[in-house]
């Protein structure tokens, strides 16, 4: 589901529009200025850690490629719901599966409203096929290839590398018996036990990584998280996956006769800023330079542009950070100069980064694929 979308224009909307873009040129305060100094410094300082370690000085290991693939018919999501009329609801609300039209307009009004990721299976193929050819007449429609895999693949092979994804399918409705069943919710075990033991890196949002911790604790995993979370309550899931999936792996490891693997890399990715924990010795390098290439690839992405453009980014981060939620924990403050802050911990290093959050989305579908894909061009 794409969460592109724009406000309708009132009747006069574009005049108004454009007189208060004159004045704000007109009357323009030393303080935006300043904003403008920060963005630029920031981003200057990112290219500059980004650039500290040239792709063409990086190895090309080879890495097979597999699970899942599809092609995305991209469009504005709310000029599709005005052309079917399903442009407002006064109910939003989740569902597992899409099968009618007011599902749809409920489902998107859910995720929506808070700017969370979400991809729903629509059971109903006369409705979807519908939609597809509803979303052939719109404007600006676009194909792109789809699915995990092959959009990290294609970020990876623009440096000539290949790329190993595995698409969760969340919420595909697998008949019993099907092959690929341990991808349901409901086999959560052997998803841990045959896949996430046997990775020794991982790339989640926002969105997931509370979800994975929810499945390694046992829990119930949650619909909808914190869109927005704070870096400190970050790091502390992270760090918690990372003592739980190691704990476990040293468990399996003694218990089992396929060796499981440690995980040394964890990478979270969120609208506002990337974060990533690598182990100390392991065979990821870069971390810091990998940090600030995953932090411009998503405003790349978004803004459709190789070229980033501070007058369409924002910094949505907090000047300063706790590095975890426990009282008393260090705050770390955010340097224009040194955006990219990292520092150890037991046998770990942690690198955080800032986002310049584009302000004028070319494209959000993919974005998480790329973004991850870039974090890893400088480790391997």
């Amino acid at each position: 589901m794409e969460r592109e979308g724009r406000a309708s224009w009132m009747k006069y909307g574009p005049v108004v529009s454009l007189f208060v873009v004159i004045l704000s040129f007109w009357f323009r305060s030393p303080q935006n200025e300043v904003l403008d100094d920060r963005l630029d410094t920031v981003l200057s300082s990112l290219l500059r850690a980004e650039g500290k370690v040239g792709v063409n000085n990086v190895a090309r290991p080879k890495v097979a490629v597999g699970f899942g693939g599809c092609v995305d018919l991209i469009v504005d999501g709310v000029s599709l719901l005005n052309k079917i009329g399903l442009a407002h609801t006064d109910q939003p609300l989740h569902h597992d599966l899409i099968e009618n039209e007011v599902q749809l307009a409920q489902s998107f009004a859910y995720f929506f409203a808070p700017g969370a990721a979400a991809e729903r299976f629509v059971l109903n193929d006369t409705f979807f096929s519908e939609l597809v050819e509803a979303s052939r007449d719109l404007p600006g429609n676009r194909w792109a290839i789809g699915g995990n895999a092959p959009r990290n693949s294609k970020a990876l092979t623009q440096i000539c590398w290949w790329w190993v994804g595995l698409q969760m399918m969340d919420n595909f409705p697998f008949q019993s018996g099907e092959h690929g069943q341990f991808c349901r919710r409901g086999y959560k075990e052997e998803l841990f036990h045959y896949v996430i033991l046997h990775a020794d890196s991982l790339g989640m949002n926002e969105q997931e990584l509370p979800n994975l911790l929810s499945l390694l604790k046992g829990s119930n995993i949650t619909v909808l998280s914190d869109p927005n979370p704070r870096v400190a309550t970050v790091l502390d899931q992270m760090r918690e996956v990372y003592r739980i999936v190691n704990l476990r792996s040293k468990e399996d490891s003694n218990t089992s006769s396929a060796k499981a693997k440690p995980l040394t890399r964890l990478h979270v990715h969120t609208l506002a800023f990337q974060a990533m924990i690598v182990t100390h010795g392991s065979k990821w390098k870069n971390t810091m330079s990998a940090t600030a290439k995953a932090s411009l690839t998503a405003n790349r992405h978004v803004c459709g542009s190789d070229d980033i453009d501070p007058s369409k980014a924002r910094l949505i981060m907090d000047d300063s950070f706790s590095v975890s939620q426990r009282e008393g924990s260090v705050r770390i403050p955010l340097q224009e100069s040194r955006p990219v802050s990292c520092w150890d911990e037991d046998d770990y290093e942690i690198c955080v980064a800032p986002v310049l959050v584009c302000t004028e989305v070319y494209q959000t579908a993919g974005g998480g694929d790329n973004v991850s894909a870039a974090g890893l061009v400088l480790q391997i």
